[in-house]
């Protein structure tokens, strides 16, 4: 069974259970960390109490895989849904382990992100961000965002549209080649033009560039699930270009500059 999480302790989180709650999901005799669980066809809806990007103890949830239903925070308070892969290629400062990514669910990530882009409210944005923060989550994970202020957070509105979005995608058994990317910018542009045809894994940006080695790049392959075909770098965003193609050409990908 697979499986969507909030946090009591976001607002943008408990605003999007209520919105789940509205869409049809049923109480069971089932409890997670002291809170019932809803169900809805094969999709369980759980609580924790542990801010979300520190959320480690749903490694105790029996899932197939997992979507955080989650706040999304800038300075810019943008109007925005996002969606991404967690873990770190560096520190560990926001939740997760230092260098280990979790198993990231390509299609569902890529099938929520679809559906986000087909009717969004006005004034709102769709973006793929790169693979950042915790938990660290052994299972098949991704996290769709409602943000990016406490304006949005608490917009019943927006909440109610990504609920729907993130239970169609969930459910959804279309699947497309996965890939995994290298460079630009938090944000990345360039690697959410290829949602449509693909489904991207794990992005490394170019500002995490200098902890990118063998092993990283290793972890962004075996933790794409399913494993990918293809490895996009952002052409004029990364530093060190040859000396990045020459690492990646012991990987049995093939490499597609864009």
């Amino acid at each position: 069974m697979k499986a969507i999480v909030c946090s009591t302790r976001e607002q943008a989180s408990m605003n999007l259970f209520e919105r789940f709650l509205e869409k049809g999901f049923d109480a069971t005799d089932l409890s997670f960390n002291g809170y019932g669980i809803y169900e809805y066809n094969d999709v369980m809806l759980v609580r924790t109490d542990e801010p979300i990007t520190h959320a480690d103890s749903i490694n105790g949830l029996d899932a197939s895989e997992i979507v955080f239903a989650s706040p999304h925070t800038a300075a810019s308070g943008i109007h925005a849904f996002a969606v991404h892969f967690i873990g770190n290629f560096g520190s560990a400062d926001l939740g997760g382990l230092p260098q280990k990514l979790s198993q990231a669910n390509a299609n569902t990530a890529r099938n929520i992100f679809k559906e986000i882009q087909k009717r969004m409210p006005e004034g709102f944005i769709a973006t793929i961000e790169c693979t950042h923060h915790g938990p660290d989550i052994d299972t098949p994970v991704c996290f769709a965002e409602l943000g990016s202020s406490a304006a949005q957070w608490g917009n019943t509105g927006a909440a109610s549209y990504l609920a729907d979005c993130i239970i169609a995608g969930i459910m959804s058994n279309e699947e497309k080649p996965t890939a995994i990317a290298i460079g630009g910018n938090h944000y990345a542009a360039k690697f959410t033009a290829l949602m449509g045809e693909y489904a991207l894994g794990h992005i490394c940006p170019k500002y995490n560039q200098q902890n990118l080695n063998k092993e990283m790049i290793q972890q962004m392959i075996d933790k794409t699930v399913p494993g990918p075909e293809k490895i996009f770098i952002d052409k004029n965003g990364v530093t060190g270009k040859t000396e990045l193609l020459k690492m990646l050409s012991a990987f049995d990908l093939q490499i597609v500059q864009i």
